[in-house]
Order: C-alpha cells, then structure tokens, then sequence
C-alpha cells in the first residue's frame, strides 16, 4: 500500500490556498508518494507538460481525480471525458463519480467504456448522502453497472457515519471490488454541538488519525489487505481556517506509516 494526499487538505470557504504545483511540491516533502487532483485545481492543456514534469521531478504521482458528476448530456459527458484525459496524460488510474440514484448507473457504464480505452477505471464513492453510502448498496450498484472497469472508491469513515456497526466486516465484503481508499477521521459530539457536523441525525467532531473515538485505523487497514486491497490509501480529510493542512498532513502520515509497513 502507498500513501496520497488529497488536495482538500488546502480547501477553504475562500477557495483553495494553494496551486497544483504547491500541492505536489508540499506531497514530496511530507513524504507522500501519490497526489489526489481536486477538480479545480485540475490543469489547462497547455499547463500538462509542466505538471507532468513536476510530478516527475517530486517523485510524485498523480493518482485519480474528481469528476464533476455522473455525465448526463453531452455537456457533462464531454467534461468527464476531459478529467479522465488530464489523468490518463498524468500517468493516474481512476476517476471517482458519486452516484445518488439507481438511474444514473447506465451513464456510469458509458464513462467506464470510455474511459477503459484509456486505461483509467471508474470508481463509485462509497460515501454517506449517495446511492453507495453503505457496503450492501454499494455492491448492489457495482453489480447493476456490471462492467469491469467499475470499481469502489472505498471510505471507511463515511461507513461509521451511516451507523455500520461492523466495519471490518462491510470492508470484507466491499474489499474485492476495491480500487481506491479515501482514510479521514471523525468522532462523536453532544447533540448540535459548535463547530460540528451533521450526519444522518447524529453530530460529529472531525478528529485527528489515532483518536480513541474516532475510525480504528490499524483494523480498516488490516481488513483491506486480508480482503486482498493493495493500493493507493488516500488522505482526504479538511482543516478549519485555523489550522496548520501541513501540520494535519503530517499528523496522518506519521499515523499511517507504521500501519501500511506492518
């Protein structure tokens, strides 16, 4: 298993507050081997050769990006063809779509076929507030698109978000159809508590790699490699206004580090 950084990380209600190349630039130097692209960050066609040499340059790569959604007119189809374009040129493997209903699955399939001729697959977010938001519907969408180049982009907190009472278990089961992991962290709060969020009618506090509270980390990560998952784990977790991303970037590769090397 490697380790990439997402570039939420550097979101804010502002806007991002770094480039691509800074993004790649900070992934070197705190160790990570992989970026995420955020969607906006992703480059113009002229600024790929440039991108292309930095990543190489950093020793980085630029795994998989966000397509904006699910293609459904020819506007859309020919936004995602593009994302899955600036991947395939950046040497990455995947685009992520989140799906929110059962009708979208056959656009699904069309964007897997092409973007297969790429060599880039199409992962589902397995995420909370989507069709995919638990292990069973996740698979149920898998099977529906039916077509190999489909895979789960799998994120286990989002399956303690939805109540999964048995994460290793769901991770068992989803494991096979894996092909990327997003890894954030978030705990428990008091009811309507500042500073959290809601989800599903219970309030959450984001929570540093390693809380007592929050995703057992070592057991998600052990229950992908016995489910045979040797990939990408990705970093994908936000910071306030008021904190250090590097510092959190950090914070999470120092975590993770010793779990991927056991």
């Amino acid at each position: 298993m490697k380790l990439s950084l997402s570039g939420r990380l550097w979101e804010s209600p502002k806007g991002y507050r770094v480039t691509l190349a800074e993004h790649i630039r900070a992934a070197s130097k705190l160790g990570y081997a992989g970026i995420e692209l955020r969607y906006p960050l992703l480059p113009k066609p002229d600024e790929i050769p440039a991108i292309q040499a930095l990543l190489k340059e950093n020793r980085v790569q630029a795994v998989f990006a966000f397509c904006a959604a699910v293609p459904k007119d020819d506007a859309s189809r020919a936004d995602a063809m593009r994302v899955v374009e600036i991947v395939q040129k950046l040497c990455g493997t995947h685009v992520r779509l989140a799906v929110f209903k059962e009708e979208e699955l056959p656009s699904v399939r069309e964007l897997a076929e092409s973007a297969g001729k790429l060599g880039i697959r199409v992962a589902l977010h397995v995420h909370t507030g989507t069709l995919c938001d638990s292990a069973d519907k996740a698979l149920a969408a898998v099977r529906t698109v039916n077509h190999s180049n489909v895979c789960l982009l799998a994120d286990p907190i989002h399956l303690v978000l939805a109540g999964e009472p048995d994460v290793p278990g769901a991770i068992a089961r989803i494991g096979p159809h894996t092909g990327l992991v997003n890894l954030q962290n978030y705990r428990i709060a008091p009811d309507d508590a500042a500073g959290s969020i809601k989800i599903y009618g219970k309030s959450w506090f984001a929570a540093p790699p390693g809380h007592p509270q929050g995703l057992d980390f070592r057991s998600a990560i052990t229950a992908f490699r016995k489910a045979g998952y040797d990939g990408w784990l990705n970093v994908m977790c936000s910071t306030t206004e008021t904190e250090d991303p590097a510092a959190v970037a950090r914070a999470y590769i120092d975590h993770l580090r010793p779990l991927v090397k056991a």
